[in-house]
């Protein structure tokens, strides 16, 4: 019993973070009426992933929770739903091959029409007459057990990949007018989209803040540097939910890229997570910029060690210097907006070395710990 109310609790907290939807909640607790009350133990979650690929891999059922939607300023507030099958769901959109497409691709418990995905894609119209075309596998993602949409990404990608073929097959669209641009798992979902275009590369792949549990340094199944002409990463949660390895031909860490950024106090690290599709929406149209040095290390960027000349100061974000390479260094605001334009540390400001992080970030976790137990015991 207690394990169901600690998942009750945990949707509760989701939902009040504004993390998932109402929708989404409705899908979590019907799932919760539908589990025993010993589901979530390990061995029946082993027994449910097998049920999961052999009733959706098996018949292939799958590639009928994924759905692409298609907005433009056209459309903007309506969307077209585009069918990997039917060329004639391109044709009759308002899909333009002089504008350049960006796909954007959501993480768990996440939809495309609930934060992420549906911030990126106005500002996107905003900014821009582009064609937007968002993922939507919430049907999946929605999924209580992270394993199981762990599991489903590589299936998802192969639609996105498949989805792309059909509007280059259908309107002879290019290749590299495609970005991508994915949160979390979705990141993987964009670099596994990659890897399965054959004969030819996608455009740009945008990674934010990449999702780490049950990802290995293995770059085969996740977002790598192979998937696409340019990638570029920027974490905000590295080595707790996202990760901290590079992962593109551009790796951006603000404010050292993990968790606790500014401005997310007591945390759980999903508000640092979520910082980096921020931070990124920020950057399509701010005019201050989140300007960015190239640095060994933190430790040397926050003492204003970094060797290099100007050009080593680039943009992150949407208007990043396709060209960059290596890893970059930037400080933002502790609340929006972020940018903070060519600010940077000098060897004369004071340092605070990175074991003080380090310990700060132990005192958090252990006061997370603590606080989450007391309400457990209480629930009990």
């Amino acid at each position: 019993m207690g394990k169901i109310i600690r998942s009750v609790f945990v949707i509760l907290l989701l939902s009040k973070m504004e993390i998932i939807n109402g929708n989404t909640v409705d899908q979590m607790y019907e799932q919760l009426k539908n589990m025993s009350l010993s589901a979530l133990d390990f061995h029946d979650i082993e027994n449910y992933m097998a049920d999961f690929k052999e009733r959706y891999l098996a018949n292939n059922e799958l590639c009928e929770h994924v759905y692409f939607w298609l907005y433009t300023r056209q459309n903007r507030d309506e969307k077209q739903v585009l069918l990997i099958d039917d060329p004639d769901s391109i044709l009759d959109s308002d899909f333009s091959i002089d504008k350049k497409t960006v796909v954007v691709v959501h993480g768990w418990l996440n939809a495309a029409n609930t934060s992420f995905a549906y911030i990126l894609k106005n500002t996107y119209l905003d900014s821009g007459d582009y064609n937007v075309i968002s993922v939507d596998w919430s049907e999946l993602a929605s999924n209580l057990i992270y394993p199981v949409a762990r599991f489903s990404i590589k299936y998802i990608g192969q639609q996105v990949a498949a989805m792309l073929a059909t509007v280059v097959r259908t309107t002879g669209y290019d290749w590299d007018q495609f970005h991508l641009v994915g949160h979390s798992l979705g990141a993987h979902v964009c670099g596994i989209a990659g890897e399965y275009v054959a004969h030819d590369k996608i455009g740009r792949i945008t990674g934010l803040d990449p999702a780490l549990p049950l990802f290995s340094s293995d770059p085969n199944g996740r977002l790598d540097p192979t998937d696409a002409e340019f990638v570029d990463v920027i974490h905000t949660c590295g080595g707790y939910l996202g990760f901290f390895e590079p992962c593109g031909h551009a790796d951006f860490y603000p404010n050292r890229g993990k968790y606790i950024q500014p401005g997310c106090g007591f945390d759980f690290g999903t508000c640092s997570h979520l910082r980096s599709y921020e931070y990124f929406a920020e950057s399509l149209a701010t005019k201050i910029g989140f300007y960015a040095r190239q640095c060994d290390s933190w430790d040397d960027y926050q003492q204003g060690s970094c060797n290099g000349t100007a050009d080593d100061i680039i943009l992150m974000g949407e208007h990043v210097n396709i060209s960059a390479q290596g890893t970059y260094y930037l400080l933002t605001a502790t609340s929006g907006p972020y940018a903070m334009g060519r600010y940077f540390p000098s060897k004369k400001d004071e340092y605070i070395p990175d074991w003080w992080f380090n310990r700060a970030k132990i005192r958090m976790v252990n006061t997370v710990q603590l606080w989450t137990n007391s309400i457990y015991s209480w629930f009990m």
